[in-house]
C-alpha cells in the first residue's frame, strides 16, 4: 500500500446565523444561505487540494510502488 501525506491549511470563515445571535457549537445545516457559503468553500478548498496533489504525484514514484507491488501481488491471489 502507498500512502503519502498532504499539509493542507484550515479554512475557516464569517457566517452570521439569522436565528442565533450569540456563536453556537455547530452549524445550522438547515439554513440555506450557510449551504451555499459552505458549497462556495468547499468547492475552493477541492481545487486547492486537488492542485496540491498533482504537484507531489512523481510518475517515476508510481511505477517504483508499481513494481514493488507486483510480487505482492502474486503471492496475495485476490478473488479466489
Amino acid at each position: 500500500m502507498w500512502t503519502k501525506s498532504i499539509d493542507l491549511e484550515s479554512v475557516t470563515f464569517p457566517y452570521e446565523s439569522p436565528k442565533y445571535q450569540q456563536p453556537v457549537q455547530g452549524p445550522q445545516l438547515s439554513d440555506p444561505k450557510l449551504n451555499n457559503i459552505l458549497a462556495e468553500h468547499m468547492q475552493n478548498y477541492y481545487t486547492l487540494t486537488m492542485d496540491k496533489v498533482w504537484t507531489y504525484l512523481d510518475p517515476q514514484e508510481m511505477a517504483m510502488v508499481k513494481k514493488q507491488a507486483a510480487p505482492l501481488k502474486e503471492k496475495v491471489r485476490y478473488g479466489g
